[in-house]
């Protein structure tokens, strides 16, 4: 993997975190109009997230951040991966979902805002994660260790996730390392892309199926 200095990696978070920022402004400015024209806030939501992800991804393919290789899939990789993960999410659904904290609040979120956010956990989620976690920190930063900086992306990612209790994080921070194995082992940042992706989706196929079962 080609590594850039930690300068160079906290510019493209700082960048990451200022069109974020401008673009949440940009659209509470114009939020009014955009009701006036009877423009439902879900779809609000998923206009907004989806241009800032739009303009940075073009960022990084111009700063040259990005480019083909990072679109290569290890099919054989990608297969062990996914069965991994689909294996590891059965047992924690089976026999670990008593350890873990409630669904419902966010089974409540997607039920009030269901396209904006189900597009953001099976999309926008995982390539922004990924090209943050894994291709910036992980793929881009010197951190003098390919360990250490496993060690470092998997713990800001798990951060990022930690809303609920501390078996979720412990959770979520052992996911992190796969995706981050799978990063290393593929050297495509696209792969890891897919099986944050696939970890989602079978997520929410649990959550929907989870709180079906409740009613």
């Amino acid at each position: 993997m080609d590594t850039l200095n930690i300068k160079s990696g906290l510019i493209l978070l700082v960048v990451f975190l200022f069109i974020q920022i401008i673009v949440r402004i940009m659209f509470r400015t114009i939020g009014f109009s955009l009701k006036d024209a009877n423009l439902p806030e879900d779809w609000l939501r998923f206009i907004r997230d989806s241009t800032a992800i739009l303009i940075f991804i073009i960022y990084l393919f111009y700063s040259n951040n990005l480019d083909s290789t990072d679109f290569t899939i290890s099919y054989s990789w990608m297969f062990f991966f996914i069965i991994l993960v689909l294996s590891l999410l059965i047992i924690e659904n089976l026999f670990l979902s008593k350890f873990t904290s409630s669904e419902s609040e966010l089974f409540d979120i997607l039920k009030q805002y269901p396209i904006s956010q189900i597009v953001n956990i099976l999309l926008f989620a995982p390539i922004i994660e990924e090209i943050v976690c894994r291709k910036i920190i992980l793929g881009d930063m010197n951190l003098g260790s390919i360990w250490i900086a496993l060690f470092v992306s998997t713990f800001i990612f798990a951060i990022l996730h930690f809303q609920f209790n501390f078996f979720d994080f412990i959770l979520i921070f052992f996911y992190g390392l796969l995706l981050g194995f799978c990063y290393i082992k593929t050297e495509s940042i696209i792969n890891p892309i897919i099986l944050h992706i696939f970890f989602n989706a079978i997520q929410l196929l649990f959550i929907f199926n989870n709180e079906k079962s409740i009613e």
